[in-house]
């Protein structure tokens, strides 16, 4: 006896659709940019249909959102676990680095945060401004307290503010054109390559976060 012609259906939860829906949206956006977020491709991807994922996420722009709530809710999980060095250390430059460019370069989220601003100015603000002020408010406080427990000067917000947005910049221009910048810079375009450069950048900020203060004069607070 044969068996029925046919796929079985496949039993998921809504929590299961959900994640599975946002990974195939994040393969497309790594491989093909926000211009790859067809509803259709991603419904095929992982075997349901076009009204199944409107059901999830109501519409293109609310799957889109979720997506970057998800990219938000990760880089800063993954920040914030480069940011717990071992007992005595500081925070790992060269490890956050990588945490960063891998999220908004490699995987993305750039040219999706860029495609946001153009298509969505409000909501890309939301989302950029509370990574930004958190990734702030978390460096800063392990800053200050490395420094009180090393002796060294206590950084100012502003400094901390400064890396931050400092280290967004390079990796959203990263993941944006970082490839026809390294060419044009004569540099090949290797993973190893981009590799370097980070680690190089890392270097850089982590230097000056080391030697904060010091030869600097103290601030006086009278002067305009």
């Amino acid at each position: 006896m044969t068996s029925a012609v046919g796929a079985k259906r496949v039993r998921r939860t809504s929590e299961e659709a959900r994640r599975q829906i946002l990974d195939a949206a994040e393969a497309r956006l790594t491989s093909l940019g926000p211009e790859g977020l067809r509803l259709q491709d991603i419904g095929r991807d992982v075997g349901l249909s076009h009204s199944a994922i409107l059901h999830h996420f109501e519409s293109r722009d609310g799957l889109v959102r979720a997506l970057a709530l998800r990219a938000t809710e990760q880089l800063k999980r993954d920040v914030l676990a480069a940011l717990a060095p071992p007992a005595g250390g500081g925070p790992e430059a060269t490890v956050i680095m990588q945490k960063v460019f891998e999220v908004l370069s490699e995987r993305g989220y750039a040219r999706l945060a860029a495609w946001l601003t153009l298509e969505h100015g409000h909501d890309n603000r939301r989302f950029s401004e509370q990574m930004i002020a958190e990734l702030i408010r978390v460096i800063h406080d392990m800053r200050v307290a490395y420094a009180g427990e090393e002796g060294k000067p206590v950084p100012a917000e502003e400094d901390t503010a400064n890396i931050v947005l400092l280290v967004a910049s390079a990796a959203y221009g990263d993941g944006i054109m970082g490839q026809t910048l390294r060419l044009a810079a004569g540099r090949d375009g290797s993973p190893e390559a981009r590799s370097r450069f980070r680690a190089w950048f890392g270097r850089l900020i982590e230097g000056h976060m080391d030697h904060y203060g010091e030869g600097d004069a103290p601030a006086d607070a009278s002067q305009p």
